[in-house]
């Protein structure tokens, strides 16, 4: 029998019987390793936080192989992402392995170390873009093999209510009044009308470069499954090109959008599908936003390194001048939203008088 041990980045290995492992982390730690002994009847090593030990997820290193062991706050979403995972492996589709499942908590194969938030920052365009470009490929069969498998006939839609499509276009009003810098207002109707998915298709949702990774052969894997449902599959390529990890690149990224727009654009013509993504994606940036600045509070700016390698949010400068600057260039190509551009381009300035 291995002695299991417990480790964290930087943090080096704690055996379970040391007493500085008694802290709350290491309960979970105890728990993932008895369902690893229960559910796969092995004995693991030494387990890690690649998500920083606030996390309710951990990678289990078993003799020869790696696992990620994770407990959902919810019995019905572990239920959810495990049946999506099994339906998508089934298919081939790019997913972990689901190894075992119980109650909350899910076995999954661990598909690498190396993050797709980590690959893009990493210094070199040429590579950054291939990774996206592998990300999207990735993402668009994922909702083929969804769609494929009926899916949308059994998972339920999400984002769908006016009330919830009214408080994202509320987000530039809620950000000025926060910062005491009003933001022009918007054509709440016309956005509505825009926003409301019409034939809601299978999405990841959650399509955060940090919910992928790649293996030794640079292969992608995209994971957490458990906010997936049925919207418009435009937002899995607003959801990934948006993100404050990703570096901006325009060139690359309208290279991107042209060569994968059609793919996800559905029912829409290319140039209606360009204004839903332009639109949805300038608005998901500003909830990125919203979220970076509740969680700065009136503390300081988060060290960059630890937002990236734990996947929290980007509570930087840098991010919120890349999220606001691509904002204000996507608001331009938004019919309803180019109003909003040079109110964009005053924020990092704002948001950083208040570190």
């Amino acid at each position: 029998m291995h002695e299991a041990g417990i480790s964290a980045p930087g943090d080096g290995t704690l055996a379970l019987g040391d007493p500085a492992a008694a802290e709350p982390a290491s309960d979970f730690a105890q728990a993932a390793i008895e369902q690893c002994r229960a559910l796969l009847g092995i004995e693991i090593d030494r387990v890690e936080w690649p998500g920083g030990r606030d996390r309710q997820s951990l990678r289990a290193r078993l003799p020869g192989q790696a696992v990620i062991v994770t407990r959902r706050p919810s019995q019905r979403r572990a239920e959810l992402e495990a049946h999506v995972l099994r339906v998508l492996e089934r298919r081939g589709a790019p997913v972990p392995a689901l190894l075992a499942a119980s109650g909350n908590w899910l076995i999954q194969e661990d598909v690498g170390a190396f993050r797709l938030s980590a690959a893009l920052n990493a210094g070199d365009p040429g590579l950054g873009e291939e990774a996206l470009e592998s990300g999207l490929s990735a993402l668009r069969l994922l909702q083929e093999a969804g769609r494929d498998a009926g899916l949308e006939g059994r998972i339920v839609p999400i984002g769908d209510s006016p009330a919830w499509i009214s408080r994202l276009i509320d987000q530039p009003r809620r950000i000025g009044q926060r910062l005491a810098l009003p933001a022009p207002p918007l054509d709440e109707a016309r956005l509505l009308r825009l926003l409301t998915p019409e034939l809601p298709s299978f999405v990841k949702w959650d399509a955060r470069p940090a919910n992928a990774a790649l293996d030794l052969h640079g292969h992608i894997g995209w994971f957490d499954w458990q906010f997936c449902g049925c919207r418009d599959p435009l937002d899995d390529m607003a959801w990934l090109l948006t993100d404050e990890f990703v570096p901006l690149w325009p060139q690359i990224e309208g290279r991107l959008i042209e060569r994968h727009l059609v793919a996800f654009a559905g029912h829409r013509a290319a140039s209606d599908a360009l204004i839903y993504l332009r639109s949805f994606g300038t608005l998901h940036m500003l909830q990125r936003l919203g979220l970076i600045i509740d969680s700065k509070g009136e503390g300081p700016w988060w060290r960059w390194s630890t937002c990236l390698t734990e996947d929290k949010v980007g509570v930087t400068a840098p991010a919120v001048e890349r999220l606001c600057k691509r904002a204000a260039l996507w608001a331009t190509e938004a019919p309803a939203l180019s109003g909003l551009a040079p109110w964009l381009e005053t924020l990092p300035e704002r948001i950083g008088a208040a570190a």
